[in-house]
């Protein structure tokens, strides 16, 4: 601003550093400000497209580890039934198969049923 409080043309109005060359005088479209945000907003997209890709893959390693452990339980079973481990396997399963999934209940139910069919397995070997 000049000491008569009157802005200037080539101010920095983006907060940038940069004076604003880039406005045209009058009604005319600033593009150098439309592509910086696009810019931002790509920024943001492909940082939220990697944590959604980093969650799907989390995602379908718990449902392959519950897949064999679950093959793992029915094998040490030998036709018998357990609701308690059925219960847990069915809830994790739930959990992982649900859109949108919440990955850390997920993860937490796979870890309980893990954990139970190992105990169940220690038993075994007693």
């Amino acid at each position: 601003m000049d000491r008569d409080g009157v802005g200037r043309g080539d101010e920095d109005r983006e907060g940038d550093g940069r004076p604003d060359s880039g406005r045209v005088p009058g009604p005319g479209l600033d593009l150098a400000r439309y592509e910086r945000l696009a810019d931002r907003a790509a920024g943001r997209l492909a940082k939220a497209v990697a944590q959604l890709d980093r969650l799907r893959d989390r995602r379908d390693e718990l449902a392959g580890r519950l897949r064999g452990y679950h093959v793992l339980h029915q094998h040490a079973l030998r036709g018998e039934e357990d609701p308690e481990v059925d219960g847990l396997y069915l809830r994790a399963h739930a959990l992982l198969r649900a859109r949108p999934c919440d990955v850390r209940a997920a993860e937490a139910a796979v870890d309980a049923y893990t954990r139970r069919v190992d105990d169940h397995g220690e038993g075994d070997a007693r």
